[in-house]
């Protein structure tokens, strides 16, 4: 994997349904500014954008948040995911359906034994892409 192509989120906590970005491998910024107050910038999502990718690639969600597993899908949904699609068209999925466990696929682009990794095993093979361990963080 080396750089985010795409990023997926459904019902991920304020976005509501399907959104996407497409991403080209170049720096960005995030801002947001409240369609009826010029000034406001908070709770629109921002920093839900970052967390969203190191929720897909490690499973972890910001401790501030005070949330249950479940937590993280949208109010008033059954089930939401993140998706990440690398330019060597990895995929990255994490998902969670209300009340069960939440479920981690890793496809790659040339995949070994035909079907995609799942749970610890893909866990193991993202950081092994990454370079890093849970721990480094």
């Amino acid at each position: 994997m080396k750089t985010i192509s795409n990023l997926r989120l459904f019902n991920f906590m304020c976005y509501r349904g399907l959104h996407e970005l497409v991403l080209e491998p170049k720096s960005y910024a995030v801002t947001a500014q409240h369609i009826h107050d010029a000034e406001s910038s908070n709770w629109h999502g921002k920093s839900a954008l970052f967390e969203a990718v190191d929720f897909a690639l490690r499973g972890v969600l910001n401790p501030d948040r005070h949330m249950n597993a479940d937590g993280w899908i949208t109010d008033g949904e059954k089930d939401g995911y993140v998706e990440l699609e690398a330019d060597d068209r990895t995929i990255v999925k994490r998902s969670r359906k209300l009340g069960q466990s939440t479920q981690l696929t890793l496809t790659l682009a040339r995949q070994p034994n035909g079907g995609p990794a799942k749970g610890d095993e893909a866990q193991a093979l993202i950081e092994q892409m990454m370079g890093v361990s849970h721990e480094d963080f």
